[in-house]
């Protein structure tokens, strides 16, 4: 596996884990840290790919809206 496939699998496990997250709970009641330790992913991961909570809520809806999964 390349290092951009490795990124990119990466992005996707943060992604389906925010999308759960906000969907089950609602965006007020989430944060980074609830959603790294529910979905095992490191912190250093998650801000290496997303600057914040609000980044990857609009990723959640822009993807949504869409008809991306």
């Amino acid at each position: 596996m390349t290092q951009k496939e490795r990124q990119e699998r990466s992005r996707e496990q943060i992604y389906q884990a925010a999308l759960e997250e906000f969907g089950m709970h609602g965006y007020d009641a989430v944060n980074m840290e609830q959603i790294c330790t529910r979905h095992s992913i490191s912190k250093g991961m998650m801000y290496h790919y997303y600057s914040g909570k609000d980044e990857l809520f609009l990723l959640c809806v822009e993807r949504t809206f869409m008809g991306l999964k």
